[in-house]
């Protein structure tokens, strides 16, 4: 499932017809950039996906994984030496909210030296504000194409950066400016 579909691209972005299947290709590759993009933006995944995931243990209550897209839990194994294998948990493990923070909670404490985490991560219905920025990404990638009209849809001739004409990675590099405000409520929260 792609971040945004390409029709909605198509007819609400770029006007084109979604009839018109002559750039589908090239607007399924950009849809992926824009996806890998906002992902690597976010820090985390968007588009519902499997995850392993390798978290040191702690004398906490709660495991902290920092995800903040919704998270259902497939299993969790643990070792105590990071040259042993990994054996499941005899406790029962949870995914627990804390502001929003994705925590691990179980039976028994986190002190092993290793856990791995399999869940799956993202959204079955990506948030339109997602959307709307995959599209925006799009959309630029587009503009600063040999595929774009001489102008754009806002009747504003497009300008170049360069003589060589504009890049995408300066398009990309621009849009990222533009949308990272309003991609901080889904970025996976750090310490």
């Amino acid at each position: 499932m792609p971040i945004v579909s390409r029709n909605v691209v198509k007819t609400d972005y770029l006007n084109i017809p979604a009839t018109d299947n002559t750039l589908d290709a090239t607007l399924d590759r950009w849809l992926a950039i824009a996806q890998n993009e906002i992902e690597d933006m976010c820090n985390q995944p968007i588009v519902q996906a499997s995850k392993t995931i390798l978290v040191s243990g702690t004398t906490d209550r709660l495991l902290w994984l920092g995800y903040t897209v919704p998270m259902t839990l497939t299993s969790v194994s643990s070792r105590d030496a990071y040259t042993d294998a990994f054996t499941a948990i005899t406790g029962t493990a949870s995914v627990v909210s804390v502001d929003g923070v994705a925590h691990l909670a179980t039976t028994e404490d986190w002190r092993a030296a290793q856990y791995q985490i399999v869940a799956t991560l993202g959204y079955s219905t990506v948030p339109s504000v997602i959307q709307i920025c995959a599209a925006e990404l799009v959309m630029e990638m587009y503009y600063a194409s040999a595929f774009s009209p001489s102008g754009s849809r806002f009747g504003v001739s497009a300008i170049s950066e360069s003589a060589g004409g504009t890049s995408f990675s300066k398009t990309i590099t621009s849009a990222r400016a533009r949308i990272a405000p309003r991609l901080r409520p889904y970025t996976m929260v750090t310490i």
